[in-house]
């Protein structure tokens, strides 16, 4: 019965990150239908705009982060950023026990904002308590890719924890 619930979601969940690879190259917003971008986090270019590029999650409706985007910032409208997709990334599933890192990331020893992760985390009853980080991938200015990085290289935190 528990396999009924799981496969429908990957009925969902599957064509969605199928068809964020056909972003690249697009300005979003807006998404594709049945998904948005939920967490992001902006990366400085060399010039000091301090939003000029951004590294997100491209979540199905249901939360699921079913890839990772790298974004170059295109133009505003009335205060909302329009982005330009250099590049999508699958996101593997989170297991129980993890949860998305998106803010504080250090990547060999110096704090990198083009770094996200999953980090293993215990629920303390009223906080919670941040582990190993098991995946990262970060945004590389130059070459404008996503590139995995190897978890053992990478601490990430949560805010508060």
């Amino acid at each position: 019965m528990r396999l009924i619930p799981a496969f429908a979601m990957l009925l969902f969940v599957l064509p969605a990150a199928a068809m964020a690879t056909d972003l690249i190259g697009t300005i979003v917003p807006p998404y594709p239908e049945g998904t948005e971008s939920r967490m992001g986090q902006c990366i400085e270019d060399a010039s000091g705009d301090i939003c000029a590029f951004s590294v997100s999650t491209l979540n199905a409706n249901d939360g699921t982060v079913v890839a990772i985007l790298a974004k170059a910032l295109s133009h505003r409208v009335e205060g909302t950023a329009h982005w330009h997709v250099l590049d999508v990334h699958d996101a593997p599933q989170l297991e129980e026990g993890q949860m998305w890192a998106i803010e504080e990331c250090v990547n060999d020893g110096t704090p990198d904002p083009a770094t996200i992760g999953i980090v293993a985390y215990r629920d303390m009853g009223g906080w919670i308590e941040t582990g190993e980080t098991v995946w990262a991938i970060r945004f590389d200015r130059e070459s404008q890719k996503l590139t995995e990085l190897d978890p053992d290289a990478v601490e990430c935190i949560l805010p508060g924890s």
